[in-house]
């Protein structure tokens, strides 16, 4: 049921969507075209080589060469600039699948990696009943950044997380004026993390793996940013257009 919702993440974007529609509809034109040009092309041939042949019965066999030459250039120039364009778009397609696997191979799984891997240490190192509280919090922060990370919309996410108890209202108010939300979280729980070991909860070396387990949820997170806010090229998509 969780990977069938919809609504609150990036696929609730209406300018998504029509985003990939214009580009279908673009494929879809172009290889019209290209077949109705291959198509026209090929019937000009055949009526090329039918008018050469009687030219060559009135006039000679100079007329129908020439004629031949001219439709098998054309023909060369059409098979050109499909391959052309076939390549581009086989590019563009290209770039849009390494784009998508890169976000859910090191983003989605490396942000979840993370989260296991904190619930892991945490659970070896704080295994007394006293300490669920302090687990609690850090895995409500991690299953925020998850939240806040695909949501189009962060300021319904941030009522909903505080009605599904992911987030005090202190927390709210805290995280509100913040750009990068779902990074500030998981320096939240590396602050956490800190205190633990200050109050001699947590040993020196289990510190130091926690802040990499930390690092590498960030670094995640911004992975995520960077996607959402960097696209393809511009001026590549506007040459697949104009061909």
């Amino acid at each position: 049921a969780a990977l069938a919702r919809v609504a609150g993440t990036a696929f609730a974007d209406r300018t998504l969507w029509l985003s990939v529609a214009a580009h279908l509809l673009l494929w879809v034109a172009v290889f019209a075209c290209c077949r109705a040009n291959l198509g026209a092309s090929a019937v000009g041939a055949s009526g090329g080589g039918a008018s050469g042949a009687s030219a060559g019965r009135v006039g000679g066999a100079g007329v129908a060469s020439a004629a031949r030459a001219a439709n098998s250039k054309d023909l060369d120039v059409v098979a050109n600039w499909a391959v052309l364009v076939g390549f581009l778009l086989a590019f563009n397609v290209a770039a849009a699948a390494r784009r998508w696997a890169h976000l859910r191979r090191d983003v989605v799984g490396g942000l979840w990696v993370a989260t296991n891997d904190l619930a892991l240490l945490l659970g070896t190192e704080l295994h007394e009943r006293a300490d669920r509280p302090v687990k609690t919090v850090a895995l409500r922060y991690c299953l925020a950044s998850f939240d806040l990370l695909f949501a189009s919309d962060e300021g319904a996410c941030l009522d909903d997380l505080r009605h599904r108890g992911l987030l005090s209202a202190g927390e709210l108010e805290a995280l509100r004026p913040f750009p990068a939300k779902p990074q500030v979280l998981w320096v939240w729980v590396a602050s956490l993390v800190r205190s633990l070991a200050r109050r001699g909860r947590l040993p020196s070396r289990m510190l130091a793996r926690l802040y990499g387990v930390c690092s590498r949820g960030r670094g995640a997170c911004d992975q995520a940013a960077i996607h959402r806010t960097s696209q393809i090229p511009y001026k590549f998509v506007h040459l697949v257009a104009v061909l």
